[in-house]
């Protein structure tokens, strides 16, 4: 079973999220235990089951297994990965996947772990997603993005 992330706790300049996961067991019943990284593993190993864990994707783009390998890799950066909405996920997705270099794309998968854990929403100076199919592309994305890029043969 997927992991479930509960809606946040509406409090002042804090948010507090409830992490409930199902541990699948060989007999077929699921529990639940309290989210603890280590002492879930030991626990999830000692019963022999295997956890199941979802990963949000983008409403247009699905995440390549680097990212995901980075998103997961803190499970304080897979809250917030998991708390922003479709359309936040979909814009970093978008920007990662647009770097046309190995060495770009892995510093714009570091600089997505960073800027989750700064707060930010949407990738720092990224005009948006020009792939989404639910409206059209403002001016601005149609003059920089689009026409530059038929200009330049990419």
């Amino acid at each position: 079973m997927p992991v479930r992330l509960e809606a946040p706790q509406a409090r002042k300049r804090t948010r507090r999220f409830r992490l409930t996961m199902d541990i699948l067991l060989p007999s077929g019943q699921a529990r639940q235990p309290p989210f603890r990284s280590e002492s879930m593993n030991a626990s999830v190993a000692s019963l022999g089951g295997l956890m199941a864990s979802a990963f949000s994707h983008g409403t247009v783009h699905e995440a390549r297994e680097d990212l995901q390998a980075a998103v997961r890799s803190d499970p304080e950066i897979l809250l917030l990965w998991e708390s922003l909405t479709s359309l936040g996920r979909n814009e970093f997705i978008c920007w990662v996947d647009d770097a046309k270099q190995a060495t770009t794309r892995q510093r714009r998968i570091e600089r997505t772990c960073e800027a989750l854990l700064e707060g930010k929403k949407r990738p720092c100076c990224w005009a948006g997603c020009i792939h989404r199919t639910d409206k059209a592309p403002s001016r601005w994305q149609q003059a920089v993005l689009i026409d530059r890029k038929a200009k330049n043969g990419s």
